[in-house]
């Protein structure tokens, strides 16, 4: 078993030989702090489902948010600017001043809040939108948005801009997945072809609707 080297660590997080042997690999070919995490998340859940006992941290959130991607920002008096999104928290000043150099972390599945830690602090501060009418968006979609927006000819960008770019997407998303179904719905409803070989190949593709079919001669039988 496994144990943090010191109580200042994100508590009693025990793992087994498995784990750490996954992790040890992921760390040499992920490189990705957020890959890592979920591939750890994904590592206990199979630990549960073998039976192995696996003990939390004490602190989950604090163990959460030292896997996260990290960025230096510096603090400006209309807030944090990361990807060009505004962040803003009436707890900032208390933790920072102004131009101080800060410890951003963020989530990229869900960039509508970042953790701040401030000059000779120990504790991450959760800081939203400075608008917080805007909806959760992840990072992949901010950038999308701004390569979109860069590729329409916008110089500036503000975040109302990649907001309101993400709007537009996730509608055409929405409205191309509804189609889908639709087109999916549509193909159950055609009679499955034969899987007699005898049967005739289809011509339906080859058929003129325009011309008058071609008539053959009959035979009228009667009952007398």
């Amino acid at each position: 078993m496994c144990h943090w080297p010191s109580s200042s660590d994100p508590g009693d997080f025990q793992v087994d030989a498995f784990t750490i042997s996954t992790v040890s690999i992921a760390i040499g070919e992920l490189g990705d702090k957020t890959q890592l995490l979920s591939l750890i998340l994904a590592t206990q859940e199979t630990a549960v489902e073998r039976g192995i006992r696996q003990l939390m941290p004490r602190d989950a959130r604090r163990f959460y948010i030292g896997f996260l991607p990290v960025e230096d920002r510096t603090f400006r008096r209309t807030g944090i600017h990361l990807e060009k999104i505004r962040y803003w928290s009436d707890a900032l000043p208390a933790v920072a001043r102004y131009r101080d150099r800060l410890v951003v972390r963020y989530d990229p599945r869900n960039m509508s809040r970042i953790f701040v830690r401030g000059p000779g602090s120990k504790d991450y501060l959760d800081v939203p939108y400075a608008d917080i009418r805007y909806p959760a968006v992840s990072l992949y979609e901010i950038l999308d948005a701004r390569a979109r927006l860069r590729a329409q000819g916008r110089k500036r960008i503000s975040d109302h801009h990649i907001f309101q770019a993400i709007d537009i997407q996730r509608a055409h998303v929405d409205e191309a997945r509804t189609k889908t179904r639709e087109v999916r719905r549509a193909l159950t409803r055609r009679p499955a072809a034969a899987a007699s070989p005898e049967s005739p190949p289809s011509m339906l593709g080859s058929i003129n609707w325009d011309e008058d079919p071609i008539t053959y001669p009959t035979e009228t039988w009667s009952e007398r």
